[in-house]
């Protein structure tokens, strides 16, 4: 699967309480958001979301491309380890401490630029068969 984030449109590192999926306000919507919608969920379902799993509670089927962002815990979804590390680096602000050490595999880092973060996601959504393009 192709994913195709324009930056006019993309929410990102402003920080947590300030990311959605799709942000209502601006109609801005997060690099999850994004994939969801380009996935086929409607933009209803991601209105002032924060993650993924909030959404996948009214979606008992989940699109095949995004079964790696959600799981069932004690019949509850909740969202991946992935997921929270895509959240995690989308939010964080340029010249902040991405704290994603705490994420198997990963080390802290300083987000020190937009195209450090653009290399990251890329990098986390390639083995769940993901190729990012970024567009201005």
């Amino acid at each position: 699967m192709k994913l195709m984030i324009s930056r006019k449109i993309w929410l990102r590192g402003e920080g947590p309480s300030n990311s959605k999926l799709l942000r209502t306000t601006d109609q801005k919507m997060c690099c999850l958001g994004i994939l969801l919608e380009q996935s086929g969920v409607d933009r209803a379902h991601l209105a002032d979301r924060g993650s993924p799993a909030g959404i996948f509670h009214d979606m008992p089927d989940l699109p095949v491309a995004m079964r790696f962002l959600a799981f069932n815990r004690q019949g509850e979804r909740d969202d991946t380890t992935v997921c929270r590390l895509l959240i995690n680096i989308n939010d964080t602000r340029v010249g902040s401490i991405a704290e994603v050490g705490v994420f198997p595999g990963h080390m802290n880092f300083l987000m020190e630029s937009e195209q450090l973060r653009e290399a990251k996601i890329t990098e986390i959504f390639a083995p769940q068969g993901i190729t990012v393009q970024f567009i201005d």
